[in-house]
């Protein structure tokens, strides 16, 4: 399966990401990474439009176009993203207009439900890492929502010794 695999760029606290790509390319899928981080043009825009007094830089224009360019390029079987928060109803339009299945895998439960909540019915199916959130999204009209806990992958995630300061 062809997936693409986009994750915030804002977060330096979720190395997730890479341990999803390495995972899922390891089960034999062909993943394609998407990065929410602006490249330096766009944060020179952002910055400029802020200067000018813009108020929707937040919706990430321009990232969001480049991410349309690339959907269009990679043609996936499935668009999996973390958070999704970076993606304007824009770019979740062309997503469905091309018939692919979108996931959402929301990382911050039970702590950020109700923002979760905000955009939860923009996806086709949301995932959890909260298995107690899942009959609440369910409660407020998510059918599609799933438990899919945080786990380790071996290759990356290996035992170490216990550091006997810390024992």
């Amino acid at each position: 399966m062809r997936i693409l695999f986009a994750f915030p760029g804002h977060l330096k606290t979720v190395p997730m990401r890479e341990f999803c790509v390495q995972a899922l390319g390891d089960l034999g899928h062909e993943v394609h990474v998407f990065d929410f981080r602006k490249s330096t043009s766009e944060r020179i825009v952002s910055r400029v439009g802020r200067w000018l007094g813009g108020s929707n830089l937040r919706t990430k224009p321009i990232t969001n176009a480049r991410f349309r360019r690339c959907l269009r390029e990679t043609k996936p079987d499935l668009f999996l993203t973390l958070f999704g928060f970076d993606l304007t109803p824009q770019s979740l339009v062309a997503v469905r207009a091309r018939r692919i299945p979108s996931a959402c895998w929301w990382l911050n439960d039970p702590f950020q439900f109700e923002r979760s909540l905000q955009r939860a019915g923009d996806y086709d199916f949301l995932f959890s890492n909260s298995e107690r959130c899942v009959s609440d999204y369910r409660a407020q009209g998510i059918p599609n929502a799933h438990f899919l806990p945080a786990a380790c992958h071996p290759p990356v995630h290996i035992k170490a010794p216990p550091v006997p300061q810390w024992q």
